[in-house]
């Protein structure tokens, strides 16, 4: 070839050289100035949602900041280009860091190529070339060489995880939270060619120059600042056996004592130690953490983080008001130990520090109820024990000191004592002379004296001071009760009788007490001839009779000593006893009367009310008036069996010359039949009404055999009470009850 032509040769060949030199320099240049398009800086932190706390700690609250936007999509952002760099400079604009760490206040932010320059050559930031130290808050970039265009950029949670903006989800570009990154193409090239797969679209790491983090986040050795692994760490893949669960790994093997160190990366000195763990505890060692190994490892752990115990108990639960309370535990992992003490309402009334044995006398608390708990420190953590209950009771009674003064069978014998400290109430027991209890006068409250009527002989009597937790007895003393001399209250009489406050009445001709009427409430008290008085019933004319086995009941008058009793003053009133039953006295059991030793004497006195001398009489016979010859109406009182008789004038409606019988004839008649049809009813009372005032004419006999109340006297009265009668109400009438009626 000349040399013409060889000059034409190389020329050609230097403008091919410089058409290529210019076609790449074109497409770098095209591929920065596409970038730089999409660099426009946009602030939309006031779009971003706000259900974070922030601590302070810029790396975690760059994560807590980006994690809340999870899901946050391009239009409710606000964005208008691509945003993933904008998006991160966003999220620590929010953490309020300094924006000479991640540089969030700066042109051209948005570019992810000019946002790795700045903070490498301006905010001290450091690329991280092992991925095993990656840490929360570093940034990953995503960068083609081939291109020289920078992809993404995204905030490391952890070194599984990826926090990371404008990434395609459906028909949204959003918020993501990604497993190991999202898989990027490089969009100036093939995207099959060149990804983050086959490695030519690399992950660049950035560490940002935060003042107030550790380089190696994964170096703490206390487990709990660790995730528990939820799948299985191997030493054969180191990226993901990289990060926080390997740590819980490595802290927990720290403090069981097989490894020296946390770093966060799974080699060979990490499954070295899980397999030396599995050996210990029964697990085939393979060096792999699987789920099995991941179980034992927290078992382990807690038993060398929580503090436990064995042991611990009081020697007893019931405490008398001076007794010693022991209290005993046996702690295990424990650092630190503090016995606590509460009521039961939840104040803390007593602690003791570093004690496994502990004494202190009952009285220290006073009397209730307590919850003893143990309160145990481990290096950890401290926990609580079950709570042991127990019961103090108050202090004893004080012993008292008794005095008798003592009476007669018909004058009280009286008690009296000093008031005891802590006593709720008294009991008095009185012995007979051989011992044998005679009567315990039970719940005596806000006294300091009792009374009571004892029979003649000789006693013994102590005083049992009590509270509700014990009872402490005085000493003994003897006395002698002597032969007095019942009380004579004179003369025969009626009167109504009360018992403590309650009317003593015949009830259905029981001996009641309660409310009563009429005659039932009223009593004929006579006198006998052994200073004794009998007590008969106005109502049924039966005596009150001191029966067995305590109870009273209304015979008919006799001169038996059961019906005999002795009057005893006491107050306003009387304590009655029985002739026939030494030291009985009557008493009220549940409105019945009844017999039984004196007790307390105020509740046992028999106070009698409107005395007087009145009779009380019953129709026993009637002979009818003819119309010449007078009739005549015999009474019986019912108290005494005096009789009285009462003239019937003779009846001038008759005939002068009846036809009178050969013989007197009796019939049979009601009381109160007034239109003598054999019945009684209101139409009875209504005649009696006109009888009285005159609207019809009612014959003598009538008047006697109408006189519905006995009283002698026929009037408005003997209607009234006839009607009450037949509506039920409580009234004394006679009315129904048969008498013969003879014809002379």
């Amino acid at each position: 070839m000349n040399k013409a032509k060889r000059f034409l040769s190389f020329a050609l060949c230097l403008s091919l050289m410089t058409a290529c030199i210019t076609s790449l320099s074109v497409t770098t240049a095209s591929a920065n100035e596409a970038e730089y398009a999409l660099s426009r800086t946009q602030d939309r932190s006031y779009n971003f949602r706000d259900d974070y706390e922030l601590n302070g700690n810029y790396a975690d609250d760059l994560i807590r900041v980006a994690r809340a936007q999870i899901g946050l999509t391009t239009d409710e952002a606000g964005y208008t280009e691509d945003w993933c760099a904008n998006f991160a400079n966003d999220c620590a604009r929010l953490t309020g860091m300094p924006d000479n760490i991640i540089p969030y206040n700066y042109d051209l932010r948005a570019s992810c190529r000019y946002m790795y320059y700045e903070m490498i050559e301006n905010c001290g930031a450091v690329v991280i070339d092992d991925i095993r130290n990656l840490q929360s808050g570093d940034l990953v970039f995503y960068y083609c060489p081939e291109s020289d265009f920078w992809l993404h950029v995204a905030i490391v949670e952890s070194s599984d995880y990826y926090l990371e903006g404008n990434i395609t989800v459906g028909d949204n570009e959003e918020v993501i939270r990604s497993d190991l990154g999202y898989n990027f193409g490089c969009y100036m090239h093939d995207p099959k060619k060149d990804n983050t797969d086959n490695g030519h679209v690399k992950r660049i790491y950035v560490r940002p120059n935060y003042p107030d983090r550790p380089y190696m986040l994964y170096s703490d050795t206390f487990p709990d600042n660790y995730p528990v692994p939820t799948r299985d760490l191997f030493v054969d893949s180191p990226i993901t056996c990289a990060g926080y669960e390997v740590s819980w790994v490595q802290a927990v093997l720290y403090q069981l004592g097989y490894m020296d160190i946390v770093t966060g990366s799974y080699y060979q000195m990490t499954a070295s130690a899980v397999s030396n763990f599995q050996k210990d505890h029964g697990l085939s060692a393979t060096g792999v953490v699987n789920s099995a190994t991941t179980k034992a490892l927290e078992e382990a752990w807690i038993k060398v983080r929580d503090p436990s115990y064995e042991n611990f108990k009081t020697n007893k639960t019931h405490y008398k008001y001076n007794d010693d309370i022991t209290v005993t535990i046996d702690c295990i992992s424990t650092i630190a130990s503090q016995l606590q003490i509460y009521n039961l309402t939840g104040d803390l009334l007593k602690t003791a520090d570093n004690t496994s044995n502990y004494t202190f006398n009952a009285s220290e608390l006073g009397e209730g109820s307590y919850a003893l708990y143990y309160s145990l420190t481990s290096p950890f953590t401290t926990i609580k024990t079950n709570p042991i209950i127990i019961t103090i009771q108050g202090p004893e009674p004080q012993k008292g000191t008794l005095k008798v003064s003592a009476g007669s069978d018909f004058s009280p014998t009286a008690f009296s004592w000093n008031e005891t400290e802590y006593t709720t109430s008294y009991n008095i027991t009185v012995l007979n002379a051989d011992g044998s209890e005679y009567s315990t006068y039970t719940g005596i409250t806000d006294v300091t004296e009792h009374s009571v009527l004892l029979p003649e002989g000789s006693y013994k009597a102590f005083l049992t001071s009590k509270n509700k937790y014990s009872k402490t007895k005085s000493d003994e003393i003897n006395f002698t009760v002597g032969n007095g001399n019942p009380k004579n209250i004179g003369d025969t009489f009626y009167a109504k009788v009360t018992l403590n406050g309650e009317s003593v009445f015949n009830y259905n001709n029981t001996p009641s007490i309660g409310t009563g009427y009429g005659k039932s409430l009223s009593w004929y008290v006579k006198a006998n001839s052994d200073n004794s008085y009998s007590l008969i019933n106005c109502k049924n004319g039966l005596a009150l009779t001191a029966g067995v086995n305590g109870n009273t009941t209304f015979e008919k008058q006799s001169d038996e000593m059961n019906q005999h009793w002795y009057f005893t003053s006491y107050g306003d009133g009387y304590i009655i006893t029985s002739a026939a039953q030494t030291g009985k006295v009557l008493k009220a059991d549940d409105g019945t009367l009844v017999l039984a030793n004196s007790s307390r004497c105020a509740d046992e006195t028999l106070i009698f009310d409107t005395v007087s001398a009145v009779h009380s009489y019953t129709l026993a016979e009637v002979t009818a008036p003819s119309a010449t010859k007078k009739g005549f109406a015999r009474y019986v009182c019912n108290v005494c069996g005096e009789e009285m008789t009462i003239e019937i004038p003779e009846d001038t409606t008759l005939p002068a010359t009846p036809d009178t019988p050969d013989a007197p004839t009796t019939k049979e008649m009601l009381i109160g039949d007034a239109n003598h049809d054999g019945q009684i009813t209101a139409k009875d009372s209504l005649i009696i009404q006109r009888g009285v005032i005159g609207l019809l004419h009612i014959s003598p006999l009538d008047k006697i055999i109408n006189d519905t109340n006995l009283d002698g006297s026929f009037s408005s009265a003997d209607s009234l009470s006839l009607l009450r009668k037949t509506l039920d109400l409580p009234v004394d009438c006679y009315a129904g009850q048969t008498i013969k009626v003879t014809y002379q």
